[in-house]
């Protein structure tokens, strides 16, 4: 029972994260041609509250994948399969601490002074 669950939290959740990745490359071609004021807009309006909330669901991911990893441990292909995909999930988690999140960092610094240049609240 419990590698039936850890199987379907690690499905789940590694679905709902792909489906938001997948959101961002499939919308990048319309936002792409916004202008800078009017793009950040966008993203601020969309995806103000998605880093905790989405960075859970990653970590949830990656966790129950890791637990379902374990439990078939000794398995063969399923073992490989599984840890296949534990490493996938790793590679996503180091693709946004060492590419996107800087990223994030500097346009919130950058969003800051120029609220404060313009006197608005960031």
């Amino acid at each position: 029972m419990a590698l039936v669950s850890a199987r379907f939290f690690s499905l789940l959740l590694t679905a709902v994260a792909a489906g938001v990745v997948l959101g961002h490359v499939m919308s990048r071609a319309g936002k792409i041609t916004l202008s800078g004021p009017l793009f950040v807009t966008v993203q601020n309006t969309l995806y103000r509250s998605w880093g905790k909330k989405l960075g859970a669901v990653e970590i949830g991911a990656f966790l129950s994948t890791l637990v379902v990893t374990f439990l078939v441990r000794g398995s063969g292909a399923i073992f490989a399969l599984s840890l296949a995909g534990l490493f996938c999930l790793i590679g996503m988690l180091v693709v946004w601490a060492v590419f996107i999140n800087p990223i994030n960092i500097r346009v919130r610094i950058e969003l800051r002074i120029l609220s404060g240049r313009l006197g608005l609240v960031a």
